[in-house]
């Protein structure tokens, strides 16, 4: 009986060791458990705020383009609305002249000719300063854009960026 009470006792040790070493492993289990979804939570958390951040950082950068997308816009409007009075000033003038011309054609033929170069060089002189004011107006506009984002200009000139 002895050996047997020996046995059943070594057993029962046997039993209770291994009952705590899992009861201890299920707890570190447990721990780790926790741990790994405290991480994941801070992970998520984190992640998030930082979406948001760079959602708050990107959304003027955006507005700033579109404002820019419409200042030009308004400026190439106010431009073609120049340019079509121009055209119908030029029109109008051009057609007076030619009324004018039809009462006079039967007097002097090169006072017909030089009205006609002289209002073709006045249309091209337009053209010309339509343009020098359209690109003046771009690279203002240019220029504030870089002035109110703080950038560094780049090294082309204004005229050479807008050409590509």
């Amino acid at each position: 009986m002895e050996i047997t009470s020996f046995v059943l006792g070594m057993l029962a040790i046997v039993t209770v060791a291994l009952v705590a070493v899992i009861v201890v492993g299920i707890v570190k289990i447990l721990k780790l458990s926790k741990h790994v979804n405290d991480l994941q939570t801070d992970f998520f958390q984190t992640r998030g705020d930082l979406y948001r951040n760079l959602d708050e950082r990107v959304q003027p950068i955006w507005r700033q383009f579109e404002d820019t997308g419409r200042d030009i816009t308004m400026v190439e409007k106010t431009i073609r609305n120049q340019i079509d009075q121009t055209n119908q000033e030029l029109h109008r003038r051009i057609d007076q002249i030619n009324q004018e011309l039809d009462l006079k054609i039967g007097q002097n033929k090169q006072e017909v000719e030089r009205a006609v170069d002289d209002i073709h060089r006045a249309m091209g002189e337009l053209s010309h300063s339509d343009r020098r004011y359209i690109d003046s107006r771009i690279d203002k506009l240019i220029d504030t854009y870089f002035e109110h984002i703080g950038a560094k200009k780049p090294i082309r000139t204004n005229k050479e960026f807008i050409n590509g």
